[in-house]
């Protein structure tokens, strides 16, 4: 692999039962893999080199977390790489991302749907519900002000479908609508959680200063 994946990426998979390990329900897992080998990869620590994944079942309770041998990508989907695709669904929330196509089209972050939307552009299997959400993920390498996150949410609102953004930085992911509000903010970091005022700044650097 030239990219190593980030969270939210989907990737398409050699299904080898040997490449995947899943600690619970692995038979289910096995079963909805063989069928669709596709997996989301999971925000994490990497076990011995393997990718943390999660694969999806037919219901929204049907959601099996395991790690992957890197071996077994063929190819990796970014939320970015999924943005101009258009599935040709009426649903709201095909609505709303292809409203913020408009609407964020001079956006340089790259930025693209996650969830059930990411999903179904992906893998062309009907996912989404008349009610569900836009999932969103902003990779934002460089910093931007709380004026900038206000200005992104400000365009978000009033759309067929709620939406929720989700800004991936090198250290973690945060709210956007958060970031926007506060002076501090929750960055999931593969360790966990952490409360920060610099989601741009690593929190263990943070920390021990």
């Amino acid at each position: 692999m030239s990219d190593a994946p980030r969270p939210h990426d989907l990737l398409h998979v050699c299904f080898a039962p040997a490449m995947f390990h899943f600690e619970h329900d692995a038979s289910a897992a096995f079963m909805h893999l063989h069928r669709l080998p596709l997996v989301v990869v999971r925000r994490g620590n990497a076990r011995s080199g393997r990718i943390p994944v999660g694969v999806r079942g037919h219901a929204r309770s049907e959601r099996y977390a395991g790690w992957m041998e890197p071996e077994a990508v063929v190819r990796i989907e970014s939320p970015a790489d999924l943005a101009p695709r258009n599935s040709g669904s009426a649903l709201p929330v095909f609505k709303a991302l292809d409203r913020l196509r408009t609407l964020w089209r001079g956006l340089a972050m790259p930025w693209g749907p996650t969830g059930s939307a990411g999903f179904e552009l992906a893998s062309r299997i009907a996912t989404v519900t008349a009610s569900s959400d836009l999932d969103l993920q902003i990779r934002a390498d460089r910093w931007f002000s709380r004026a900038e996150a206000r200005d992104l949410l400000s365009v978000t609102v009033n759309l067929h479908a709620a939406v929720d953004v989700v800004v991936e930085t090198p250290f973690g992911g945060f709210a956007l609508a958060e970031y926007a509000a506060s002076a501090t903010c929750m960055l999931r970091t593969n360790a966990g959680p952490v409360l920060t005022a610099h989601p741009w700044i690593d929190p263990r650097a943070e920390n021990a200063a």
